[in-house]
């Protein structure tokens, strides 16, 4: 392919599929630059995925393709600040995903402050060297609607940062510094993931405010008292609780089968939740969704219980 005349390669990027760009792009080897810019005709719906095995000028990319709408960067540690800086500068971007990346407080600033207007949907998990205060420049970003910052520093006050926007789905999972007393601003919520954080019973006050929630893992937040996993039962259209390694008893479980969305939850787990019994499995028939599923797909082990419906139930025959 190194050896391939221009006319070829400029014919070969007229069929190819988006999908397929970064494998040819690999191919032509030394020709990279010149490939790159005759790959400017493509249209700004072109999504680029960067595995770990390929070893493009990230930056290059990001100069080039300035019309992007998604970008996923997933090269470990291995970004330069001008690659940042150029993603700062790509006024299309919608969904940056750089998971694991070595992004730090100053490369995010920048990236925020470009794409304040524009940037719908971040993906930061594993984003070690961002401090706590550097998550507050979330705040600028006008349009977000999907954050991951699962695995971070960031703590109540970068949740506070981005509650004044219209966030719908929300992970902080494994996050230390989360107790989740800014959740209940979030009034547009509709999946969160708080699994493995700090989570105490004045979180679950601030969760129980939302009338949009419909998927909710609480797995592990070991924090929280059975009386304020009783409080669940307000959420009027929850579909999906995550309750793994909780102190949830069967009073609590009853409490939410019996609560404002018993007609549309379908789908609980409850493993390593000593706390429920025979009876309290009995409770899941009061469930309309889950009658029909609760004798067939739940284990009982001892007293952990699993339970999950395999699909939504209301969308099978």
């Amino acid at each position: 392919m190194d050896q391939l005349p221009y006319e070829l390669i400029d014919f070969i990027y007229q069929y190819i599929d988006d999908y397929d760009l970064l494998f040819v792009l690999r191919l032509v080897g030394g020709k990279l630059r010149r490939a790159l810019s005759l790959c400017r005709k493509l249209d700004a719906s072109l999504l680029l995925y960067f595995a770990y095995d390929y070893t493009l000028e990230v930056s290059i990319i990001t100069r080039t393709f300035t019309s992007l709408i998604e970008l996923e960067i997933n090269l470990g540690r291995g970004v330069d600040g001008d690659t940042y800086s150029a993603i700062g500068s790509m006024r299309l971007l919608q969904k940056l995903v750089m998971d694991g990346t070595n992004v730090t407080d100053s490369a995010l600033k920048e990236i925020c402050i470009g794409l304040s207007s524009t940037l719908q949907k971040l993906h930061l998990n594993r984003c070690k060297e961002i401090s706590s205060d550097g998550f507050l420049i979330l705040g600028q970003l006008r349009k977000l609607s999907v954050l991951d910052a699962s695995q971070t520093k960031i703590d109540d006050r970068g949740l506070g940062a981005i509650s004044r926007h219209t966030i719908k789905i929300l992970s902080l999972s494994m996050c230390d510094a989360i107790s989740g007393r800014g959740l209940g601003s979030l009034t547009s919520i509709q999946q969160l993931w708080l699994r493995c954080t700090n989570m105490d019973d004045t979180g679950v006050v601030s969760i129980c405010r939302s009338n949009t929630l419909r998927y909710l893992d609480l797995g592990w937040c070991t924090q929280i008292s059975e009386d304020a996993l009783c409080m669940l039962e307000s959420l009027p259209v929850l579909e999906r609780l995550g309750l793994d390694g909780t102190n949830i008893r069967d009073r609590a479980l009853k409490r939410i089968c019996q609560g404002s969305s018993r007609t549309h939850l379908w789908g609980i787990s409850m493993v390593y939740c000593d706390g429920i019994t025979d009876m309290g499995v009995e409770y899941l028939k009061l469930l309309p969704s889950l009658r029909k599923w609760a004798t067939r797909n739940y284990l009982l082990i001892g007293n952990s219980m699993w339970l999950w419906t395999k699909c939504d139930p209301r969308k099978t025959s």
